[in-house]
This record gives structure tokens, sequence and C-alpha cells, in this order.
């Protein structure tokens, strides 16, 4: 039949069939678990928003805090240097 073999025509039978029962389900599947998520609610954004600022003011914080620790650093060094009046 058509010049092609008999398991050939089995295989493309078989792949239609698979990939049209794909088909068939997603249509019938909801929305939401086919990766079809509609835009965020407002009150979702706004909770987005708020937790973008809080994690910008903590790494604010980190970087001042690795500065207070630098200099309490280089302070507790220049006191643990002995004075050249002590030598």
């Amino acid at each position: 039949m058509l010049g092609l073999p008999e398991w050939a025509m089995g295989v493309g039978f078989i792949t239609f069939a698979f990939f049209s029962g794909i088909g068939v389900m997603m249509r019938l599947m909801p929305s939401s678990m086919h990766g079809k998520h509609g835009k965020l609610s407002n009150e979702q954004a706004t909770q987005i928003e708020q937790v973008q600022h809080r994690l910008d003011d903590l790494e604010e914080a980190q970087l001042r805090v690795a500065e207070l620790e630098e200099r309490l650093s280089f302070t507790e060094r220049l006191l643990a240097k002995p004075k050249d009046g002590e030598k």
C-alpha cells in the first residue's frame, strides 16, 4: 500500500493516535492544570511588591552589618597593638 512497509503504517497510526489523544486531553483539562495561569490578582501583586521591598531592606541591612563588622575588627586591631610609649 503506497509503497510503504506495513509496520510504517502502524507506527504512523499509533503516533497520530497518541498526539491526537494528547490534544483532546489538553482541551478537556482545566486551564489551571496545563500552565495557562491568568494574571496575578491585585492582592498577590501587592504582596509580591511588599516581599521584594523587605528583601531590598534586608540586603541593605546586611551590607551595613558587614561594614560595621569591618570597622569593629579594625578598632580591635588598633586597641590590641602595643603603643610606642609602652615598649
